[in-house]
């Protein structure tokens, strides 16, 4: 409460500010990237809802780092992840083609190149704040046509012992 005596205009005692919260860190998590891909095929970002509740990812956006960081909007829709759910941010229609029986939820944008040595992908929420970051380097994982996977969700993303090239036969899980 502010009091000024000289005042005597009580109509204009009023102020209203909307405050809308942004989402914490780390509640969705950056779990797979593919920098490097097999020639003709897309990169592409797996990301996890590490939470324990359903995120609403409207208006939220994904951006690599180097050289010149590329920011785009990831959905413009009510898109709701549950728990535990992951999903995929490619940068074209081509990741349909290369993974027919991926049964995530896929978004397309382009969010720049992640370059085939060292780079970085980083995800915002609707007010722009940074809710996870990966800077990582090709010597931690991942060669051409294989991703680059997390191993544990409890660890740090930019932990470089945290991550390991796919050992799957098909370069990604």
């Amino acid at each position: 409460r502010v009091v000024l005596v000289s005042d005597e205009d009580t109509l204009n005692n009023y102020f209203e500010k909307s405050i809308e919260p942004g989402f914490a860190e780390n509640i969705i998590k950056i779990n797979e990237v593919m920098f490097n891909p097999s020639d003709g095929n897309p990169e592409w970002v797996e990301l996890v809802n590490a939470s324990s509740d359903s995120i609403n990812i409207k208006n939220w956006f994904i951006s690599d780092v180097l050289s010149t960081p590329t920011k785009n909007i990831i959905t413009s829709d009510d898109v709701f992840i549950d728990p535990n759910e992951i999903f995929i941010i490619a940068k074209d229609t081509s990741f349909n083609s290369t993974h027919p029986y991926a049964n995530y939820k896929v978004f397309y944008t382009n969010f720049g190149s992640l370059g085939n040595t060292s780079d970085g992908v980083v995800i915002y929420d609707f007010r722009n704040g940074i809710i996870d970051s990966l800077f990582y380097e090709s010597k931690w994982g991942g060669k051409k046509g294989y991703s680059l996977e997390r191993i544990s969700l409890n660890e740090q993303t930019n932990d470089n012992t945290n991550w390991v090239t796919s050992l799957d036969v098909n370069g990604s899980t």
